[in-house]
């Protein structure tokens, strides 16, 4: 319980030093909800622009289009080298443990794509900006989050959202820690034309 507190003390100081407003006025718990709500609200969808160049700035890439539609980020891009990739990533949860892995899993349509050369690389680069919405407040759009280690299981991509060097960068500082720490996502969709991804509110009452 005194971890949690002193947890919540240093996020609400965070978000105060941060925004540099009246948060902590309202009193420490409302000051950290308004400060997530505010975070969230800035950035809550992906659209295909951004995800397009995303998977644009990957080494080697020299043709990229990406359409959400059917419940699935489609991505067709070709490579300097030849490869090419065409598939679908569908949203299939998230796994977000305490000082544990930040894991976001993704099931690739059609089922043979996951072996296609490059298409962890995609899934990498489409992973990092998700990243960019769970830690807006952490992650500036001008930082390159591409490189999250990608692990595969038949159709299934996992993406450790830790692995990606500049999440890492981050993590190496204490207050920012706690926020990555604290922060993970709900509700992940692939609607047309986006990716709406809900924020989830820290709980600190148990």
């Amino acid at each position: 319980m005194n971890d949690r507190l002193d947890l919540l003390k240093s996020l609400v100081k965070s978000a105060a030093d941060r925004a540099q407003d009246r948060t902590m006025r309202l009193g420490p718990v409302a000051a950290l909800r308004r400060f997530v709500r505010e975070a969230a609200r800035r950035r809550t969808v992906i659209d295909d622009r951004a995800f397009s160049s995303a998977v644009a700035r990957i080494p080697g890439v020299t043709a990229v289009s990406v359409a959400t539609r059917g419940g699935a980020i489609r991505v067709d891009a070709t490579f300097e080298d030849g490869g090419h990739v065409a598939l679908g990533l569908m949203p299939a949860g998230s796994t977000f443990a305490p000082r544990g892995a930040k894991e976001l899993r993704f099931r690739v349509v059609p089922p043979e794509a996951a072996s296609q050369r490059h298409a962890s690389d995609v899934a990498g680069a489409i992973a990092g900006e998700v990243a960019r919405v769970i830690w807006a407040m952490l992650l500036r759009d001008e930082m390159d989050l591409a490189g999250a280690i990608v692990d595969r299981d038949g159709d299934l991509y996992r993406v450790d959202l830790r692995t990606i060097p500049a999440v890492r960068a981050q993590a190496s500082h204490g207050t920012m820690a706690m926020l990555i720490e604290a922060l993970e996502p709900g509700h992940i969709e692939a609607r047309d034309g986006a990716l709406e991804v809900q924020i989830k509110l820290p709980s600190f009452g148990r």
